[in-house]
């Protein structure tokens, strides 16, 4: 939270969300913030957002991000970079 009491995921630009319908939870990952961009997971379970981690992908923007119920996982792909450098990476 921040002084305003305020999640940094709601803050959040150009992040991504998906919608993981077996657990009933919206995660969102990455984006940009006013330091520059971000690579943490967040998970909204309907009354609060928690923070699941910091570690994982590279920090990006313009990424990715759905729900492979079929195996119940999250997927995300791509993005961009701080300095605009294309990526065309997976993570499960």
């Amino acid at each position: 939270m921040d002084s305003n009491g305020r999640h940094r995921a709601i803050e959040a630009k150009r992040s991504r969300t998906a919608y993981d319908a077996n657990r009933q939870r919206v995660v969102l990952f990455g984006g940009s913030s006013n330091s520059g961009l971000v690579g943490d997971t967040w998970e909204w379970d309907g009354e609060q957002w928690t923070q699941l981690g910091d570690t994982g992908p590279l920090p990006r923007s313009g990424h990715a991000l759905t729900c492979d119920s079929g195996r119940q996982r999250i997927v995300l792909f791509g993005g961009v970079l701080q300095n605009n450098v294309a990526l065309a990476d997976t993570w499960i």
